[in-house]
C-alpha cells in the first residue's frame, strides 16, 4: 500500500472522467505496432 504523499507525481492528480475515459480508449485502441515498453500518460510517453 503506498502512504499519502508517497505516490509518484502522476497518481497524485485525479481525473474527471472524461480524460480518464479517453486515456482507457487509447490504451484499449493501441494495435500490435503501437508504442509499448514504456510508461505512459495522456496518451505521451512519459520518464519513470
Amino acid at each position: 500500500m503506498i502512504g499519502v504523499g508517497l505516490a509518484p507525481p502522476m497518481f497524485d492528480e485525479r481525473q474527471s472522467e472524461k480524460p480518464a475515459a479517453e486515456s482507457i480508449l487509447w490504451l484499449a485502441e493501441i494495435g500490435p505496432d503501437g508504442p509499448n515498453g514504456g510508461f505512459f500518460q495522456d496518451g505521451k510517453r512519459i520518464d519513470w
